[in-house]
C-alpha cells in the first residue's frame, strides 16, 4: 500500500516525493509501513500552494513531538512516544505514536490539544492510513477536522 500511495503522491499535481534519505534515528520500534516509507523516500511535500499543504517529514524531523510542544519529555506521559510524522503550516502537527502497545496510532497535535486527555483524536489507526486520507483530501481540507 505504502508503494502505491508513494507512487500516486510522486505522480500528482502540486506534490514533491524526497528521495530516500535513510531511517528516522530513534530508539524505538517504527511501525513497518513508516519503514517502508523511508525505505523508498525521504518525505514528502503534498499539494503545495493548497489552502492545507502537508509535509511528511524527513527521517530527520522525526522528533518527539513534547519536545516541540511541552519543552521535554516527562518520562510519565504516553505522549512521551509521540513523534512528528507531519505538519500542516507552522501549528499544525500530526504525531505518530512509537509505543509498542499502540504503534502506528496518528494524533491531532495542534499545541491547544496536544496530550490533553479527550482532546487529542487517534485520526489514523496507521501511517499507511494516514498517508492515504490525506492524498485523498488534496489539500482542499484536514481530513480530521
Amino acid at each position: 500500500m505504502i508503494e502505491l500511495l508513494v507512487q500516486k503522491i510522486s505522480t500528482s499535481e502540486r506534490c514533491t516525493v524526497y528521495p530516500p534519505q535513510g531511517q528516522p534515528r530513534t530508539s524505538l520500534q517504527l511501525p513497518e509501513d513508516l519503514q517502508q516509507f523511508y525505505a523508498i523516500c525521504g518525505g514528502a511535500l503534498l499539494f503545495e500552494g493548497s489552502p492545507f499543504p502537508l509535509l511528511i517529514s524527513p527521517p530527520d524531523h522525526i522528533i518527539a513531538t513534547n519536545e516541540v510542544l511541552a519543552g521535554g519529555l516527562t518520562g510519565q506521559d504516553p505522549s512521551d512516544y509521540w513523534y512528528v510524522v507531519a505538519k500542516s503550516g507552522e501549528e499544525q502537527l500530526i504525531s505518530i505514536d512509537l509505543n509498542a502497545s499502540t504503534l502506528g496510532r496518528c494524533y491531532d497535535s495542534f499545541w491547544d490539544r496536544h496530550a490533553i486527555v479527550g482532546s487529542c483524536a487517534v485520526i489514523a489507526v496507521s501511517f499507511s492510513e494516514f498517508l492515504g486520507q490525506a492524498v485523498q483530501a488534496g489539500g482542499s481540507e484536514l481530513f480530521w477536522l
